[in-house]
């Protein structure tokens, strides 16, 4: 299951709506929206809703970043990209 499906599962289990969500998390509900279609996300966008969702945040990124080769941290944001990617581009883990 994909970060987006795990996010968006866990958020109608609890009966919140994405706006219900981000207000609670801190996060916008474009964000939220972005997260939930697996458009792009950062560790810290994650690490918000993880909390807000009561899901262990390894659990949340285990089957997304266990695919990658290899992160590292942006230069600029803190968001993860992939290694050999430009860093000033946010990651999008399409495909990943």
């Amino acid at each position: 299951m994909s970060v987006g499906a795990k996010v968006q599962e866990a958020r109608i289990e609890m009966g919140m709506s994405r706006d219900e969500l981000a207000r609670k998390s801190g996060l916008t509900p474009r964000t939220i929206f972005r997260i939930e279609r697996d458009e792009s996300w950062s560790r810290g966008s994650l690490s918000l809703l993880a909390r807000e969702l009561g899901i262990p945040f390894d659990d949340l990124i285990h089957e997304s970043e266990g695919t990658a080769a290899s992160t590292r941290r942006g230069k600029n944001d803190g968001d993860t990209a992939a290694v050999g990617s430009r860093s000033d581009v946010p990651y999008s883990h399409e495909g990943v």
